[in-house]
């Protein structure tokens, strides 16, 4: 799904296990409301070292889901 909208990024990330669900919980509270654009909250989540910035192209490349394998979580 290609992402177009803070709610698709946020979806995404929902549907795949790259974030804890402490910090699921804080992206749909705190920081989801405070952004009007995906790359805007993307760059928040680098910011935080929540996320890579290679795992974030991969999201915005439709590839989230081949970031995690097994246990094992690519960075």
């Amino acid at each position: 799904m290609p992402i177009v909208s803070v709610a698709d990024l946020v979806d995404t990330l929902r549907h795949t296990q790259l974030l804890t669900p402490a910090q699921l919980e804080e992206l749909t509270r705190a920081l989801q409301p405070r952004f009007k654009e995906p790359r805007a909250l993307a760059g928040e989540l680098i910011r935080r070292d929540w996320l890579t910035p290679f795992q974030i192209y991969q999201v915005f490349q439709g590839l989230a889901r081949d970031l995690v394998l097994g246990p094992y979580l690519s960075l």
